[in-house]
């Protein structure tokens, strides 16, 4: 893959749009590197923009802040990289069965959506 196409996909993630989505859009296998890039350069932005207002004074934006700060996940040996690529791609699994059980519910009676989401616990 090369460097205009990893950087569309890192733009794409920052939009917070889903692995499959990327795929779909660009054509292309994801480039876990350049999608985790663009996720984290988002909720980076975000952040700044919180910490800019909890600054100036609004007291949800120190709420926010502060928890941030607490967040167990800040504290690591960049497992919490790998770790968030694992749900990444549990989550979209996960959607995909919903999609196909649902379908399936739908259009030939079979398992109810609200049954396998109960097996899932």
């Amino acid at each position: 893959m090369n460097k205009k196409e990893k950087e569309e996909q890192e733009s794409l993630a920052m939009l917070q749009f889903s692995r499959d989505e990327v795929k779909v859009i660009t054509g292309n296998e994801i480039d876990e590197e350049s999608f985790l890039r663009g996720t984290l350069k988002a909720q980076a932005e975000v952040r700044q923009s919180i910490l800019q207002m909890a600054k100036q004074g609004s007291s949800p934006a120190q709420k926010q802040f502060l928890d941030f700060v607490k967040t167990p996940e800040r504290i690591g040996d960049g497992k919490e990289v790998k770790e968030a690529r694992e749900w990444g791609n549990k989550t979209d699994e996960l959607a995909q069965q919903m999609v196909a059980v649902t379908i399936e519910w739908l259009f030939h009676g079979g398992q109810h959506p609200s049954d396998f989401l109960s097996d899932a616990d």
